[in-house]
């Protein structure tokens, strides 16, 4: 039997869901619209701010402030079945669009935040590029990938945390 998932009202979440079978579905930028159309959609329907989106080829990470009365497992449980529905139609196809359950934990200090944006940049990194560039700090890595691009998540999280 699993252990209860970790929710804390007023508080900041991690969430990361993959694709089932390890299909790279979100190099489809019609994919990404989709899933920020429904977190558009969710955030009018529950009390929560998306901090933070990043998608690569099998994987969406998300950062949440699930605000009062609501938790983390209702947001998403509503997510993504929805993304599932409106996928399978597209396209023809049936069944479970992720590969297994949410991964969700509940983030206490700043520092949990940078180090997982390290993380995932460099997984970006070497998905994308195959190692044949430097490494980048994350404000390098966005600069060149993303010209104007500013990273304002990192500085506003705090308010979030305790």
């Amino acid at each position: 039997m699993r252990k209860p998932r970790e929710q804390k009202e007023n508080g900041v979440h991690h969430v990361t869901v993959q694709t089932n079978r390890g299909e790279k579905s979100f190099l489809d930028l019609n994919a990404q619209a989709m899933y920020r159309d429904i977190l558009k959609k969710a955030q009018k329907k529950f009390n929560f701010t998306l901090i933070s989106c990043v998608f690569t080829e099998n994987w969406v990470d998300l950062y949440i402030y699930v605000g009062t009365g609501c938790t983390i497992s209702a947001i998403m449980h509503w997510i993504q079945p929805l993304f599932t529905r409106r996928w399978n139609k597209k396209h023809g196809l049936f069944g479970s669009f992720w590969r297994d359950r949410f991964f969700s934990e509940v983030i206490e200090y700043i520092e949990e935040v940078k180090e997982w944006m390290e993380q995932v940049f460099k997984r970006i990194k070497e998905k994308l590029f195959k190692g044949k560039v430097k490494i980048w700090s994350i404000k390098e890595f966005i600069a060149k990938s993303r010209p104007g691009f500013q990273i304002e998540a990192v500085q506003t999280l705090s308010a979030f945390t305790t």
